[in-house]
């Protein structure tokens, strides 16, 4: 009886002690948690709150030093050119005992744990805070479905500043800014198992603009019930993104294809828009017209009606465009963009503002795009203000 009683005792203080040590781990995780969603929030709120061309890179470095030796830095930042980040991960992200078991990361997620990382900085140069940025992911994993396999699902998205938004995807920052062409909210890369937001916008984004779309739920991070949709993660662009898809749809989904792609180049449309997304701008004179043969790849082609042009004046990029040497332009239909009265007025002699890409004797306009304007002081003036608002070389991109 005494051995019963015994044997009675040693099982329930085996089983008070696996309770008390899964009750440890349990209060471990869920602060681990917190203390990182608490983190990241104050990370965002730091990021989000620089000034872009105002706050001082002093500033920035002094009111990020807190992190300690989570802030990366890379490049001088004493002579105002660097780039400041911080980078953090939950345990099953920096742990290799997770990579090596992965047994542990499911029943990680049981006891309320979600593998998340996320990332904020700042770039400095000329002294003042250039760009600012924050993304963040968040596994979730979904219990074994019929043949007992298991899911692992991602939600996650990146709130980033832009000079101008040749930067990224034209693609797919098109149609989507027209009516705002200071942000742009990114047709979220989505799949069964992932999905990411992206958002982008420039320093002169309306800041009401700014924080509607950058909202993040960081709830997401600690919450028992997994997110599972982006629009969980980031409400405010999925629900801008969303609006916008539907207001496409309606005014234009009933258009060819064709003509839904001129709708989308709707930005090449506006002076300043197409001045400030284009990498090169210059005043050039008609000095011939007629048929140009196509360039190599497309000899086959009957040549295309256009004109060469001499370079008057460099407004923007141009730097391997010699004085002296002429480029050639297509004309007619797609070619280039601009006025319908402009095609006529393409004579010996005319002078025009034209906005191109990296290539200018290319034949396809979706390969870099370019416009061409007669000049006059309101293309002009429009153009210098589109020039001003693309800062990358005043703020280069750190390599």
């Amino acid at each position: 009886m005494a051995i019963f009683r015994r044997t009675l005792r040693i099982a329930r203080n085996l089983l008070l002690g696996l309770m008390a040590l899964f009750a440890l781990l349990l209060s471990a995780i869920q602060v681990h948690q917190r203390l990182m969603r608490a983190n990241a929030e104050r990370l965002y709120g730091e990021v989000i709150s620089f000034e872009l061309l105002k706050t001082s890179g002093t500033d920035a470095e002094r009111k990020l030093s807190h992190w300690g030796s989570r802030l990366q830095r890379e490049g001088n930042c004493e002579t105002g050119e660097c780039n400041l980040a911080v980078r953090s991960a939950d345990w099953v992200a920096s742990l290799k005992i997770f990579a090596n078991h992965e047994w542990l990361i499911r029943d990680y997620s049981w006891v309320g744990g979600r593998a998340a990382i996320f990332d904020g900085g700042v770039q400095i140069a000329n002294g003042v805070v250039s760009r600012k940025g924050f993304s963040v992911a968040i596994e979730n994993i979904a219990p074994p479905d019929e043949t007992g396999r298991w899911h692992y699902y991602l939600r996650g998205g990146l709130v980033q500043s832009v000079s101008s938004f040749r930067e990224h995807s034209l693609g797919q920052c098109g149609e989507v800014r027209q009516g705002h062409p200071e942000y742009c909210v990114t047709n979220p890369y989505d799949c069964a198992k992932c999905a990411y937001e992206e958002v982008y916008f420039t320093p002169f984004a309306p800041a009401s603009d700014v924080a509607r779309i950058s909202e993040i739920n960081f709830y997401c991070m600690t919450r028992w019930s997994p997110c599972r949709k982006i629009a969980d993660v980031f409400p405010g662009a999925a629900a801008d993104y969303v609006a916008e898809d539907k207001r496409f749809e309606s005014e234009f989904g009933n258009l060819s294809i064709a003509n839904q792609q001129e709708v989308r180049i709707w930005w090449m449309r506006q002076p300043w828009i197409h001045a400030r997304e284009a990498e090169n701008a210059v005043i050039a004179e008609v000095v011939w017209t007629g048929e140009i043969p196509m360039p190599r790849g497309y000899e086959s082609t009957k040549p295309y009606p256009g004109a060469k042009l001499r370079l008057v004046e460099k407004l923007k990029g141009a730097k391997d465009w010699a004085p002296g040497e002429l480029r050639n332009l297509y004309i007619g239909k797609n070619h280039p963009i601009g006025p319908p009265e402009m095609y006529a007025s393409m004579r010996v002699g005319a002078r025009f503002i034209v906005l191109f890409g990296p290539e200018m004797n290319r034949d396809r306009l979706d390969a870099f795009y370019y416009s061409a304007w007669p000049l006059n002081d309101v293309n002009l003036a429009q153009v210098k203000f589109g020039i001003s608002r693309d800062y990358l070389d005043r703020y280069p991109l750190m390599p």
